[in-house]
């Protein structure tokens, strides 16, 4: 029902809103509006005081006569704006003298041509929109009785008068909507709420630090019903009262949008509002995680990209592309979890996003509170509703690379994200009625079910590496009369992503498009889904752009095929160097590769059939490999080009990264009677770049030393350079490396900076093809597609389910009698290999060492532990600045707070004889550099303690060293103990002084758990002491060694910080 109003004037009165940053007024910016860079102007001589923080820069622009000249001698386009509201700088009165050459150039045009298109006036709004949108405001409220100079002082003092006008008239908009919708029984339309939103004025929101996109300080974002405040109370916002229309419209429009899967409306005690940005990679705090999400207005791009198996066990910037889920949100709503990574596509035009969330611990909010979102259409949740929105997204996997066993085994996997497309005539037409089923509801993450029979455990061998199954693309084809098992390749979701069901011709386009696609992909053996009586469903296992992408790639496979096997038919015109010769057999070999599910035997032929006999990209980057058919002491399993292959392979195959460099250690393992040389290299060949890559000019100049041409220009790809210089140069041979070799080279490129770019050339040239190139190019720009996590996991892997050669015995594939045991292993080799790696300090020799004993995964630890003497690779906590957010993540666990320190983060070594070792966080021993008084105050605080590991922080300024964990101590690694007992053996092991002290620190158990409150009062008192935050650790979780953003500690920093 319409909100009643109280009267034009009652409402307006009563306006009030958060404050927003100060701003010019519209004279200041309307004037500068007009400025060009050829513009005469005039400075007041000395106007700024020495010391401030632009007085240089002033005194150099102060003697500039143009605003371009200004602009050459340093000042800053918003100094001008500045200067002009200041009345530092005025205009000169006679504009006719033309400007001498040489004084203004193009660099000064360009750059005040952007700030001039950039310009943002009061509230945040573009000077040359805000004028027509504040006119088109205020004739609409005059219209009304209401004059808004007459309404200065019933406003807030916190509200400017631009935003009282906009957003009372959005609300007026809003109550003439509501009243024809009442008179016609129609339902709120998407035009309906894009008229509003168009009129709303947002504010200058610079509070929310995890959605700024990079270079912004603020955004226009408002936020809409309960929240809770800085005390922690729960408050309702002043918007949400103040324009009661606007907010019974916006929850109207979801409301009339009913969700079919869901029996209710969808609860939600919170609207958050947003304008014109692209807010970056972020995980929502203090949100229950059911949202939906819908976008308004004009405008290019903008999906909503979502990551649905987050389960935060990897830090966001890791996350990778290949993995989200891409959201046309314009089309109709969308439900995700905000607590799973999302981010929005960069776009063109105006765009608007509403989302409907629920905040956390709403329930302590005042039920008088309650009362007043329920009159204005908010649905509260209750546990019963809230549990039927979060059965509808299932628990997050994470993103280990393996294989679901659910789609392994053929089964039906519950969808990720619903995506509910209107048609247009539901969005923009009056609709003949009420019903649903003019929209369908888009599944994402579902794959269909197989028409096979689930297979046995005993036959779970069989399935994962291809026995008699039959390939999605041979299905597609038509030449099996059996579809294949929906995961049997990792691609399942791709290959057979939704069933040909009828299509109506009342559906929208976008639903046709997504049909087309869909028959084209979906196997024909595949029987038709029956039509839902709540619309036609679409259960898509990728994205519509992932799906062309595919079709796209497979064609040019096709093509390429053919034409090369063309080529190799022209005889020997064809092959008149060693390169072409090369890819015009590659091409046959493409057309006779290895089927899916071919026996060993039959695989060893074809890659024993010629020289080099190296795999293809799709060979190895499957799970149909055999890396027992790989012959002994084959020469590829020695080569870089192997690792720059599997590096493609990553990217061919994104949805199983590592699989690809997995197979090619198996395969090594089976090449070599002594695989430790070549592992040893690989490995260290894909991790060191990452922590030491090469400038971007030295390869840029390699590229071009390599293949000929001219270097890239600064700032291109150079991933794509090299593939297209690569490429081009299809008759230059390639000049093969070994491992050994490469990582020399790779050794000397450092080492020697003059001839850094001729060593990068030389690894460039020992690659095959342009994939290989690229691959190779972001490894030595440190940028690798897997990063150094993937790469031990693909070793683990590789061990896993490969036993090593030992005393003459070759390598042979593991056996498992069920899936479950291999699964248990792969997980467990894993996790147990990252924490060797980091409790070595990275000593591969040491860890592969181990390996290739075939020790079992707890048996590394006794292997690879930790020794004093050897520094271990250091625990990096995650950061945040969200009080709720951390509260949130430490939710469960017993908590031990103490400072974060300025300094650095050192590990102290007492060796057994006696000697003291101090080493950086970089593992470099840096003992003498401590200072005698520090280092005698060190060795008496470890007087009587036997052998140990310490990890502290040394503040190098007050010469003061403080200790906050024991890593080693008593005979006995630590690392895997809780912290709790971590800390108590700290104490007994160090003599705190005056210059080596144990942190300070305080402990909140389970029950009795941080608040807000404290938290708050602990930010002060480090902001008091000029510290960077607090820290909060987790008193029941062990020490994870080279763990990067670990959940085991929480650094809650200070804004600023």
């Amino acid at each position: 029902a319409v909100v009643p109003r109280t009267g034009p004037f009652r409402v307006a009165s009563a306006l009030w809103c958060r404050g927003m940053a100060p701003s010019y007024g519209e004279a200041i910016y309307r004037q500068v509006s007009k400025w060009t860079a050829f513009t005469r102007i005039e400075f007041v001589p000395d106007a700024k005081k020495p010391g401030s923080k632009s007085y240089d820069r002033y005194q150099s622009y102060g003697k500039s006569r143009y605003v371009g000249e200004a602009l050459r001698l340093g000042a800053k386009p918003e100094d001008l704006v500045h200067d002009y509201h200041k009345k530092y700088l005025k205009m000169h009165k006679d504009q006719r003298i033309k400007v001498p050459p040489g004084v203004v150039g193009e660099a000064e045009e360009a750059i005040f041509s952007k700030f001039l298109r950039r310009m943002r006036g009061p509230a945040g709004i573009n000077i040359r929109k805000m004028n027509a949108k504040k006119l088109k405001a205020e004739e609409r409220l005059r219209k009304m009785g209401i004059e808004m100079k007459d309404m200065r002082d019933e406003k807030s003092c916190q509200e400017t008068n631009d935003l009282q006008t906009l957003r009372l008239a959005a609300d007026c908009a809003a109550a003439d909507i509501l009243a024809d919708i009442e008179r016609t029984g129609r339902k709120t339309l998407e035009k309906d709420v894009t008229a509003v939103l168009e009129l709303w004025a947002f504010r200058k929101n610079d509070t929310r630090l995890n959605v700024l996109p990079e270079g912004k300080s603020w955004v226009n974002s408002d936020t809409l019903g309960l929240i809770r405040d800085r005390k922690g109370y729960f408050i309702v916002t002043k918007p949400t009262t103040d324009y009661p229309h606007f907010m019974a419209l916006l929850t109207r429009f979801l409301n009339d949008r009913r969700p079919p899967e869901l029996d209710c409306d969808f609860p939600f005690t919170t609207i958050s509002l947003n304008f014109g940005y692209a807010a970056k990679r972020h995980r929502d705090s203090g949100n229950l995680g059911p949202s939906m999400i819908r976008a308004f207005g004009k405008f290019k791009g903008g999906n909503l990209c979502y990551w649905a198996d987050d389960d935060k066990s990897t830090a966001l910037d890791n996350l990778r592309d290949d993995d989200k889920v891409s959201l046309d949100i314009s089309q109709g709503f969308a439900l995700f979890d905000g607590n799973r990574a999302h981010e929005v596509d960069s776009f063109h035009g105006d765009r608007y996003s509403i989302v409907f969330f629920s905040v956390d611990k709403f329930w302590k909010a005042s039920e008088e509170s309650l009362n007043v979102l329920r009159e204005r259409g908010y649905n509260i949740p209750t546990d019963e509703i809230m549990g039927k929105a979060r059965k509808l997204l299932p628990a997050p996997r994470g993103y280990s690379g393996c294989q679901s066993l659910t789609s392994m085994f053929g089964s039906r996997e519950k969808c990720k994200v619903f995506h509910w497309i209107e048609g247009q005539e539901e969005r923009d037409m009056v609709p003949p009625s009420s019903s649903p089923s003019s929209s369908s509801s888009s599944k994402v993450g579902r794959p269909p079910k197989s028409t096979q029979e689930p297979p046995k455990s005993g036959d779970l061998k069989a399935l994962f590496f291809g026995g008699g199954s039959t390939s999605p693309s041979a299905a597609g084809a038509g030449t099996s009369s059996q579809s294949s098992t929906t995961a049997s390749n990792g691609e399942g979701a791709a290959a057979s992503s939704g069933d040909s069901a009828p299509e109506d011709a009342s559906k929208s386009d976008a639903s046709q498009k997504t049909a087309s696609l869909k028959e084209s992909s979906a196997p024909a053996a595949t029987p038709p889904r029956k039509e839902s009586s709540k619309g036609s469903k679409r259960p898509l296992g990728v994205s519509c752009e992932k799906m062309k992408r595919a079709r796209k790639q497979q064609e040019a496979k096709a093509d390429s095929a053919a034409k090369k096997a063309s080529r190799a038919a022209e005889g020997p015109k064809a092959e008149s160097t060693p390169k072409a010769a090369r890819r015009a057999t590659e091409g046959t070999k493409a057309a006779e590769c290895p089927k899916t599910g071919e026996t060993p035997a039959a695989q060893a032929s074809a890659l024993a059939a010629d020289e080099p006999g190296e795999p293809l990209v799709e060979q190895l980057a499957s799970t149909h490999f055999h890396p027992d058919a790989v012959a002994k002491g084959s020469a590829w399993c020695n080569r870089l080009g192997l690792i720059a292959r599997a590096l493609q392979g990553a990217e061919v195959k994104p949805q199983m990264p590592t699989i690809a460099l997995s197979n090619a250690f198996r395969a090594m393992l089976h090449a070599s009677e002594e695989p430790l040389p070549g592992l040893l290299s690989a490995v260290e060949l894909l991790v060191r770049p990452v922590a030491d890559p090469l400038p971007a000019e030295v390869v840029g100049c390699a590229i071009a030393t390599a293949f000929g041409g001219k270097a890239p220009a600064a700032g291109s790809d150079l991933a794509k350079a090299a593939a297209a210089a690569c490429s081009a140069s299809a008759e230059r041979p390639a000049a093969p490396l070994t491992l050994a070799e490469a990582l020399a080279e790779l050794k000397a490129a450092k080492d020697v900076p003059a001839e850094a770019v001729q060593h990068a050339a030389r690894l460039l040239l020992a690659v095959g093809d342009g994939g290989e190139a690229a691959a190779l190019a972001r490894l030595l720009l440190g940028k690798p597609a897997l990063p150094r996590s993937a790469v031990l996991r693909a070793l683990a892997h590789a061990f896993a389910l490969t036993k090593p050669p030992r005393s003459g015995a070759p390598a042979e594939r593991r056996a498992f009698p069920k899936s479950e045991g291999q699964h248990a292993r792969l997980v467990a080799t894993d996790k147990a290999l990252a924490l060797a790696y980091g409790e070595t300090g990275g000593n591969l020799e040491q860890l592969l060492g181990a390996l290739l004993a075939d020790c079992r995964p707890a048996e590394l630890f006794g292997r690879c532990g930790p020794r004093p003497g050897s520094a271990l690779l250091p625990m990096k906590a995650k950061e945040a600045r969200d009080l709720e957010h951390v509260l949130s993540e430490l939710t469960g666990s017993p908590v031990l707070a103490e400072q974060r320190y300025l300094g650095e983060l050192v590990q102290v070594h007492k060796l057994p004889d006696g000697q003291i070792s101090v080493f950086g966080s970089g593992g470099a021993e840096f003992s003498d550099g401590l200072g005698e008084a520090l280092a005698a105050a060190l060795a008496e605080a470890l007087r009587a303690a036997g052998a140990c590991v310490l990890e502290g922080v040394l503040q190098r300024d007050a010469g003061v060293l403080q200790l906050v964990d024991c890593l080693h101590a008593e005979g006995r690694p630590l690392t895997r103990q809780s912290l709790r007992e971590r800390r108590a053996v700290l104490d007994r092991t160090v003599g705190s002084g005056d210059l080596v002290q144990i942190a300070l620190s305080e402990e909140f158990p389970l029950d009795d758990p941080p608040t807000d409150v404290v938290l708050s009062q602990l930010l002060e008192e480090a902001r008091g002491e000029g510290l960077k935050g607090v820290m909060l650790k987790r008193l029941d979780r062990q020490y994870e060694a080279g763990a990067v953003d670990s959940d085991s500690s929480v650094a809650l920093l200070l804004p600023g910080a």
